[in-house]
């Protein structure tokens, strides 16, 4: 089985190893490559390379998770609702599109013991991850979920000018790759709007403890990377693309191995 991960930049990446690591504990035989793709344009090329290379599937990230929807003839309900996809089947009846994203990110709440209906949240960004954070928060009971973005306006979006008037917010996630390696000091809110949070989690994983993460940390947040996220949508990936269920025991144990490597 071959498989791998379509992105522009890959160098923070940990999915090899992830992917690497499930191959090992299963006993699948199988590979993971990463593919920097410099535009959307270039989309339709790397897919037809894969498909013809005799690939399964891939993943996508940062930032084709919404171009990649006009290269599928299957979009799953998951994907319909979100408008975002991060994996791709290649199938005999055409490409797939799944997005496993929703379950990693409810998996990490639920594994860090994150109460979303403790208050109002806020979330940073407005790409294909945005979409899966705000559904998991809706569906586990966020009373409201306000959206800060720089590249979209209108009715459901702030900007980050607005964000100090809000009031009622318990909890913040980061789906923005600010503070990614290797630009790790780079935070999209300043220490302050950390003041009286129960919550912070950024999808950022490399590094493991974000400048944001730091902030959190000082104003006694419980704050949570991405790590956990990546780990559990892989291996929903890894279902997917293999047609079996693998459990939590993998994820839990593919999330330690990770931990001692990181």
């Amino acid at each position: 089985m071959k498989l791998a991960l379509i992105g522009k930049k890959l160098s923070h990446s940990y999915s090899q190893e992830i992917h690497e690591i499930f191959f090992e504990l299963t006993g699948i035989e199988g590979s993971y490559r990463l593919l920097e793709v410099s535009g959307p344009e270039k989309l339709e090329d790397a897919l037809l390379n894969l498909e013809e290379s005799g690939f399964s599937g891939t993943n996508i990230t940062i930032p084709y998770k919404i171009d990649v929807l006009s290269h599928a003839v299957y979009r799953s309900p998951e994907v319909i609702r979100l408008n975002a996809a991060n994996t791709i089947a290649f199938t005999k009846s055409g490409r797939k599109a799944y997005n496993t994203d929703y379950f990693g990110f409810m998996r990490s709440v639920e594994k860090a013991g994150i109460n979303p209906g403790a208050g109002g949240w806020l979330v940073l960004g407005s790409g294909g991850g945005a979409s899966s954070v705000k559904a998991v928060l809706e569906d586990m009971g966020a009373p409201v979920i306000y959206t800060a973005s720089t590249s979209k306006k209108g009715e459901g979006f702030l900007s980050y000018s607005e964000l100090e008037g809000i009031k009622g917010i318990s909890g913040v996630v980061n789906t923005t790759p600010v503070g990614m390696f290797p630009d790790t000091e780079g935070c999209i809110l300043p220490e302050k709007a950390f003041k009286g949070l129960k919550y912070a989690v950024d999808l950022v994983y490399n590094p493991s403890r974000t400048k944001f993460l730091q902030y959190a940390r000082d104003n006694g947040c419980v704050s949570v990377n991405g790590l956990y996220m990546l780990v559990a949508q892989a291996v929903k990936a890894q279902e997917i693309w293999n047609n079996k269920t693998f459990g939590d025991e993998i994820i839990d144990a593919i999330y330690s191995e990770m931990e001692k490597r990181i």
